[in-house]
């Protein structure tokens, strides 16, 4: 005779499984929009060789702005495209279903220019980003649930 003993549990992973992949996308999606913050805080847009340099129109209608009474043609606003108003930088949040932010962040990030209004592509979207953090987090999540 021959006993076994199930040190397991299909089902309780079963049942976990969904929240676990949410999880997971959320945490993958967190780490995305922390690594786009850090390219967009990092890039410097006024480097001349570079293909997504602002162009000299957009330069010159930001020495003439104001916000709230204060000139916008410092040199911080003029390096920093996708971090002139705050609107997008700030509206990037990470879910469970993806990144949620402006709509015209995506277009910035693939190159798409709208409504007359030309955008190089400005890649700050990591898609190939590979998460140390989130795929641990599943593992010992995977670990927990997979035990009886």
């Amino acid at each position: 005779k021959i006993k076994t003993k199930i040190t397991y549990s299909a089902l309780k992973l079963a049942r976990n499984l969904p929240k676990m992949i949410d999880n997971y996308k959320e945490n993958l999606a967190k780490e995305i929009v922390e690594n786009a913050k850090q390219r967009i805080d990092n890039t410097n847009y006024l480097n001349a060789g570079a293909k997504t340099t602002l162009s000299q129109r957009t330069i010159d209608q930001r020495d003439n702005e104001t916000l709230e009474g204060k000139p916008y043609g410092t040199a911080k606003y003029k390096e920093t495209p996708l971090k002139y108003t705050g609107r997008l930088y700030n509206t990037m949040k990470a879910s469970s279903t993806g990144i949620n932010m402006e709509k015209y962040g995506w277009y910035h990030n693939i190159g798409k220019s709208t409504d007359k209004i030309l955008r190089p592509q400005r890649e700050f979207l990591d898609k190939n980003l590979k998460s140390k953090k989130a795929n641990k987090e599943f593992n010992l999540q995977l670990k927990k649930n997979f035990e009886k």
